[in-house]
């Protein structure tokens, strides 16, 4: 794998590779923006922005659970400790 000075770089390398994939970039920081800001308004318009976009077999998952997504969006805290401790102790 070629070394790379920065992420924008490699960004540009893989959507020079992949056309289909420009977009990707731009439609996921749109979505980190909806998490880091908690705007539940932008959610609905950005998944069906990306029912038409390159993340189209990722937006039916997102839509099938949307009130997760939703949930995620709004509240800002984290059962990460929990699924840590579960995991460890499934079989």
């Amino acid at each position: 794998m070629a070394e790379y000075p920065s992420l924008r770089v490699y960004v540009a390398d893989v959507s020079a590779e992949w056309p289909a994939l420009t977009s990707a970039p731009t439609l996921t920081e749109e979505f980190v923006q909806i998490l880091k800001h908690h705007d539940a308004p932008a959610l609905d318009p950005r998944l069906m922005a990306a029912e038409t976009s390159d993340l189209r077999p990722f937006a039916p998952e997102l839509q099938r659970d949307h009130d997760a997504v939703l949930a995620g969006v709004l509240f800002s805290w984290c059962n990460g400790q929990v699924e840590g401790t579960v995991n460890r102790i499934s079989p």
